[in-house]
């Protein structure tokens, strides 16, 4: 086949395997408009190539034989994810196919340069071990994914960062040209809970996601946010600042506590402040509920602590709110591993930006293949 389409078709083979898992030969005939003698000699390229192996699991087939199952190759390359939170960084590596394959969690330092700097201390140190195809950082705060830029983040005390063109600077001397993704923790949390959490299945719901205040080097309060998820897709409105609560709340209690005050968790306040807390943030959310009518809500707690009363609280107040369907019924669930989903969100989004056609991706398969551009 000529060398363009062959690179295209082979794209899209490495690309379904990456977004679906193991799968046979004949599966992918099924499931894609690739003719079956193309797809049986891709495959046979992409093993010769090291960039597909036979997987461990079977697949039944009936009569005869299972059917042997293909996956990406886990050992082409690896993807680098960082978290840097209010109270804690954590940071991750991932193989090809999305399995983790090192962790490490600290303090979170009190600049942002120096939280940078010890980023770029982990990424030097996996790299001798590692080959890194992708990076994705996260943190609180209003990003422009696009862009790759944190509007503003009052965790950090920046604002108007151009933080992914920043880091390819900083990176170019380890992983030149490497793709570069900055995140909103809210959002991350969301599309981990869709991809492998209390959401999956669900195309349409939002999040409420709670974290942590900060008070090394300076005090911030409870950290909010918030997902929205419409028709399968993270939704990130203009600019990337859709569902951006933190700004608005940080307001509400400024002019309740002072700065050296702020309360750094939900157990910090009153009781009675805590649940009147919860329902004027339902009443806000089943503005939402009523206005896009998602399949449920998620309260997503990082580095948080989940208590009761607030959830009641909460619950109570948005079942008074609704007034489509059965408000009692409405589906609100709980989801206590906030980091958790963020890892998980933030690998899966680089995973699926990464193999659907950027231009390392295309560059390794040209390289591997020895396709001749």
């Amino acid at each position: 086949m000529a060398a363009g389409r062959q690179l295209i078709n082979t794209a899209a083979i490495m690309r379904y395997l990456a977004e679906n898992g193991p799968a046979s030969q004949l599966q992918v005939v099924k499931d894609t408009t690739l003719r079956r003698t193309s797809i049986f000699n891709i495959f046979e390229q992409l093993d010769q190539a090291g960039l597909a192996v036979i997987s461990s699991n079977i697949q039944p087939a009936g009569k005869g034989r299972p059917s042997q199952l293909w996956d990406v190759n886990p050992d082409v390359g690896s993807f680098f994810v960082a978290y840097l939170a209010n109270s804690e960084e954590h940071y991750g590596v991932y193989d090809f196919c999305g399995i983790q394959q090192e962790k490490v969690s600290c303090k979170s330092a009190e600049k942002f340069d120096d939280a940078l700097s010890r980023m770029i201390e982990h990424f030097r140190h996996w790299q001798k071990q590692y080959c890194f195809r992708g990076v994705i950082v996260v943190l609180p705060g209003a990003v422009e994914p696009e862009k790759g830029t944190v509007i503003f983040s009052r965790t950090w005390n920046i604002e108007k960062l151009p933080l992914a063109s920043n880091l390819a600077e900083m990176l170019y001397e380890y992983a030149p040209d490497i793709p570069i993704i900055i995140e909103n923790n809210a959002r991350m949390a969301a599309w981990g809970e869709k991809k492998y959490g209390s959401c999956i299945g669900a195309n349409n719901f939002i999040t409420l996601h709670l974290n942590s205040g900060r008070c090394n080097g300076r005090r911030t309060p409870v950290g909010v946010g918030s997902g929205i998820i419409l028709n399968g897709n993270l939704y990130g409105g203009h600019g990337g600042v859709a569902g951006e609560l933190d700004n608005a709340c940080y307001k509400l209690f400024s002019k309740i506590y002072s700065n050296n005050n702020f309360p750094l968790s939900l157990r910090d306040f009153t009781p009675d402040v805590r649940k009147k807390f919860a329902a004027q943030l339902a009443e806000n959310f089943a503005h939402l509920v009523n206005y896009l009518a998602p399949e449920r809500l998620a309260i997503i707690f990082d580095h948080e602590t989940a208590t009761p009363d607030f959830t009641i609280a909460f619950k109570k107040a948005l079942c008074n709110q609704i007034i489509l369907g059965n408000a009692e019924t409405f589906p609100v669930v709980i989801c206590p591993d906030g980091v958790g989903a963020i890892m998980r969100g933030a690998i899966s989004l680089l995973r699926e930006k990464y193999f659907h056609d950027s231009a390392d991706f295309l560059k390794l398969l040209t390289q591997r293949l020895k396709i001749n551009s």
